[in-house]
């Protein structure tokens, strides 16, 4: 949860999510082995979304750099502001 690409997958429609539990897991690979259909819909939906994932990248990518830049801007103010009173 809350890592970004959670909140994309939707169990049973355009993926498959169980609990972090290995009977739960087992438990959803049997259902996955016996609803063929429903896998079939399911990768057909995942696939349409997975071309979405360079947009995706492209936003993470630039709420990063943002970050960075503010850090940077924050570290060279204090950089600034120690110079100013050593001289």
């Amino acid at each position: 949860e809350d890592t970004g690409t959670a909140e994309r997958i939707k169990d049973g429609e355009n993926g498959f999510v169980a609990e972090n539990d290995y009977v739960k897991v087992a438990e959803k690979i049997a259902q996955i082995i016996d609803d063929r259909k429903m896998l079939l819909e399911v990768g057909k939906r995942a696939h349409e979304i997975s071309h979405d994932w360079k947009k995706i990248f492209a936003e993470y990518q630039a709420v990063y750099q943002e970050e960075v830049q503010k850090i940077g801007q924050e570290n060279q103010e204090q950089i600034e502001e120690i110079q100013v009173n050593v001289v």
